[in-house]
């Protein structure tokens, strides 16, 4: 599901008591379930997912593709606000960020997680070079910051039984 094909910005999308799952894009560009963000728009895009299930998506499902972050959801810039949700069973290929990849790129982008279970996601990468990649991606989340980052935010959540292989860390990172 792409939410901004075009990257124009100002999207905003919510989403409630709705499951993604089973996505297998073979774009390169990452997300599994969702893809979000306009990184270069002067409006951001901002996502809501409220008591959602994203399960059993893969990313980089092509075999000439990898290093495209984010097996449940990835999201470039912009406002990711999830509450109540499950990541389970996602897998990000080589890349990072199994379950969650966000990147905040300007001070107004952020996330906020409350009360969501990370569980059963997996990520195997073992390389800091190429677009997505990072040592120490997380299989559940995955969280990067450039140098005007924004805030970003986790609370009363729930990480269990996610695996990393490579330099990659399990839980969250």
């Amino acid at each position: 599901l792409n939410l901004d094909p075009s990257q124009a910005g100002n999207v905003r999308v919510s989403l409630s008591r709705l499951t993604i799952r089973n996505g297998k894009p073979t774009d390169g560009l990452g997300g599994g379930g969702i893809l979000a963000g306009a990184p270069d728009a002067s409006q951001r895009d901002s996502l809501t997912l409220l008591d959602c299930v994203v399960s059993d998506n893969v990313n980089n499902a092509s075999t000439s593709t990898s290093n495209a972050p984010g097996g449940g959801v990835a999201m470039n810039g912009g406002s990711l606000t999830v509450t109540g949700c499950v990541f389970s069973d996602n897998r990000a290929g080589s890349s990072i960020g199994g379950g969650i990849h966000f990147t905040a790129q300007s001070a107004s982008d952020n996330l906020s997680i409350s009360d969501t279970t990370f569980s059963g996601n997996t990520t195997s990468n073992s390389s800091g070079s190429g677009a997505g990649a990072a040592p120490g991606g997380g299989a559940g989340l995955a969280l990067r910051a450039d140098a005007s980052g924004g805030s970003m935010t986790v609370t009363d959540s729930r990480f269990t039984a996610n695996t990393a292989t490579g330099s990659a860390s399990g839980g969250a990172q």
